[in-house]
This record gives C-alpha cells, sequence and structure tokens, in this order.
C-alpha cells in the first residue's frame, strides 16, 4: 500500500520549469539560485511548489509557492473564457520565497529573514515547454497611518526591492 501511494505522488506531480534565478536586490550584484518550479496537477489556474535544494535557509515547506496568473492586479477575473476554445495563455507568473532567517551569501551579499514576492514573464508553447523571463521582486512592510482621534491605522504594503532574470537549464 506504500508503494501505491508514492507512486500515485509521483504522478500528481510534473515540473514546469528547471533553471536558475539570478536576483539582484537593490540594485546590488545578482545572487544565483537553482529552482525547481514542480506543478500540482489538478489546480487551474497552474500552481506548485518551489523547490530550492541548494539553499538551506528556505523554509521547508514554507511559502516558497508559485501561480501562474492573467492578470496579478486582478487575480479574481481573468481571460478564463478562452480557455473554453483554447489552451489559456498565462503571461505571468507569482511566486514566493521564504526564507526562516537572514542569510550572508559566500559574496557578503545579506539576504533579510522574510518572503520575497516575485512576479515575472511566462510563455509556454508545446515545443518548448514553459519559459520563464524575468521580473520584479518586492517585499511587504509595515507600514503605519496616523488617524486623529484613534489608533493608528497598520497594514502591509508591498515595497520593490529589485529584478530577477531566469535562465533554463
Amino acid at each position: 500500500a506504500r508503494a501505491e501511494s508514492r507512486v500515485a505522488m509521483e504522478v500528481d506531480e510534473e515540473i514546469l520549469w528547471t533553471g536558475t534565478l539570478f536576483i539582484s536586490l537593490n540594485g546590488e550584484d545578482s545572487v544565483a539560485i537553482r529552482a525547481q518550479f514542480v506543478e500540482e496537477v489538478g489546480y487551474e489556474p497552474p500552481q506548485g511548489i518551489v523547490r530550492v535544494d541548494e539553499c538551506p535557509q528556505l523554509v521547508e515547506g514554507g511559502r516558497s509557492r508559485w501561480i501562474l496568473s492573467e492578470d496579478p492586479d486582478d487575480r479574481k477575473d481573468g481571460l478564463w473564457v478562452w480557455g473554453l476554445f483554447k489552451e489559456p495563455l498565462y503571461p505571468f507568473i507569482l511566486f514566493e520565497l521564504e526564507l526562516d532567517v537572514p542569510c550572508t551569501l559566500p559574496d557578503g551579499t545579506n539576504l533579510e529573514a522574510g518572503v520575497y514576492y516575485f512576479q515575472g514573464d511566462h510563455s509556454a508553447d508545446e515545443e518548448s515547454g514553459s519559459t520563464l523571463t524575468s521580473g520584479k521582486v518586492s517585499r511587504k512592510v509595515a507600514v503605519s497611518v496616523p488617524l486623529p482621534g484613534a489608533e493608528d491605522f497598520a497594514y502591509q504594503d508591498a515595497q520593490p526591492v529589485g529584478s530577477y532574470v531566469a535562465r533554463s537549464g
């Protein structure tokens, strides 16, 4: 019974993309991270987990997930009706990577602990599969707005912190 469940788990996963993410934070030299985007089959829009085996600071099973998107600014509506006639395009990929502790990379670059949010370009065709190109990186920062005669209003605001370039292979 145990072997059967392992086989089923393997069948339910597909590799969307494998390659290197070159991440540049605050204009610094880029950091290279090998990543594999694993699709969890059966979800619409396509989504899954990001595996980064060489980075032990990434939270295992944490917020290291991805999702394809038709419009990252309006995630509830989209061009899904076109999916009735052909495969949806999903021109964007949204993903996040979470560091459980701050880390200093061999080149001296410091990465703060927390969640990094990525938004980039995605394309796909039957011959070459999925292609990731480049995008932006942000982090959510706590913002407090003083209100006269009331408690301060606090919220999380996404602040740009850099960019990334993806290379397959």
